[in-house]
């Protein structure tokens, strides 16, 4: 069952999209998220550029 729970002021979640290819690569955003009176706010400032580098 899909959770119901209705977003309040001052409730902080993770927002984590990923994306994944067994055997191959990975990548996720980590985002820690807080639900204010006008809507949500992204807590860490940590820069979303994705970086490749060769193993």
């Amino acid at each position: 069952s899909e959770d119901q729970t209705v977003f309040e002021p001052g409730m902080t979640v993770s927002v984590q999209p990923a994306i994944y290819l067994p055997g191959l690569y990975g990548a996720r955003i980590e985002d820690v998220v807080v639900c204010t009176d006008i809507g949500a706010r992204r807590l860490n400032q940590s820069p979303r550029l994705l970086t490749v580098t060769d193993r």
